[in-house]
C-alpha cells in the first residue's frame, strides 16, 4: 500500500514502485496515515474500515534494472570512501 503526501504524484509513485520492483496500491483515502498512527496509538493493529484502493502501479523491468545498477554504483562507491 502506498501512502502519504507525496504518493498523489503519478511521477513519484512510478518511481518508487520501479525503484523498489514492487507494484504498489495506493489508498484511495485522505489522511490515510494519519488516521493509521491513530489506529497504532490504540493499539488496533487492523483497521476495521478497510479504505478504497486504487489502480495498482507496476514497476517498469528497464527502470527498475536502471535503479538498481546505479544503487549498485552508489554503494560500491560508498564502501570505497569508507575503505580510505
Amino acid at each position: 500500500m502506498l501512502v502519504g503526501g507525496g504518493t498523489v504524484d503519478p511521477r513519484f509513485r512510478q518511481l518508487i514502485a520501479d525503484a523498489t520492483g514492487l507494484p504498489l496500491v495506493p489508498v484511495a483515502a485522505p489522511d490515510a496515515a494519519v488516521l493509521g498512527a491513530g489506529l497504532l496509538a490504540q493499539g488496533i493493529t487492523r483497521n476495521p474500515h478497510p479504505p478504497r484502493t486504487g489502480s495498482a502501479i507496476t514497476p517498469r523491468d528497464s527502470m527498475s534494472a536502471l535503479l538498481a545498477d546505479r544503487r549498485e554504483m552508489h554503494l560500491a562507491r560508498v564502501r570505497s570512501q569508507r575503505e580510505s
